[in-house]
């Protein structure tokens, strides 16, 4: 028994060593996954820019999916590369999540509310959901690197719309003591049929 006991000990060293060094190797002594591709893949495709009907994925960001009967639909970040946004909330469907066409945008502009509170020009990061027979779209409007932010409400019928601007949900205002910043919701419902909401990013979250 004692044998076995030493032996026992020996192995748990000589394991404690080899893991000690197999873990504290650099990272630069590590084999990393190669990436996906020899060459960049450009963002865009520059002949597309002023062409929304032919933008499939192009200028897709922050997006938020909602799968409506047959149909997905994905509401996304005003957002562009090579030319200012149009604000809005860009909205595509796929039936095959291969194959996106571009429908057109929730709004045509910042509500005045919004931009009062928050100063930005554009929309970021919706969160899509059906709450009974309405859907619920929350946006977020603020400035970059400001804590001054604003989550908004949009309920609709249907899916594409027309949308209705509900006001503020949730504010947030450089100097009122808070942490979170009122932007990024996404809204969840628990196993008793309570909606939750979480927000936040450069500045903390909240619920």
């Amino acid at each position: 028994m004692k044998k076995i006991m030493v032996w026992m000990a020996l192995l748990a060293i000589v394991g404690g060593v080899f893991f000690w060094q197999t873990t504290s190797a650099s990272i630069d002594e590590l084999a990393l996954p190669k990436a996906p591709f020899d060459q960049k893949v450009e963002d865009v495709t520059p002949d597309v820019l002023n062409k929304e009907s032919e933008w499939t994925t192009n200028f897709t960001h922050d997006g938020a999916i909602f799968k409506d009967g047959d149909t997905y639909y994905v509401f996304s970040t005003d957002y562009m590369v090579g030319s200012p946004p149009t604000p809005g909330i860009q909205i595509r469907k796929s039936t095959d999540l291969v194959h996106w066409e571009f429908v057109g945008r929730v709004f045509d502009q910042v509500s005045e509310e919004a931009f009062a509170w928050a100063g930005g020009n554009t929309f970021w990061a919706p969160a899509i959901t059906k709450i009974g027979e309405r859907f619920h779209l929350y946006y977020s409007v603020s400035g970059v690197g400001s804590r001054t932010s604003y989550i908004g409400l949009a309920t609709a019928s249907t899916i594409e719309g027309p949308w209705e601007d509900e006001g503020a949900v949730v504010t947030s205002k450089d100097g009122d003591g808070g942490v979170a910043n009122a932007i990024d919701p996404h809204v969840t419902q628990d196993a008793s049929g309570k909606w939750w909401m979480t927000y936040g990013s450069y500045f903390g979250e909240s619920f």
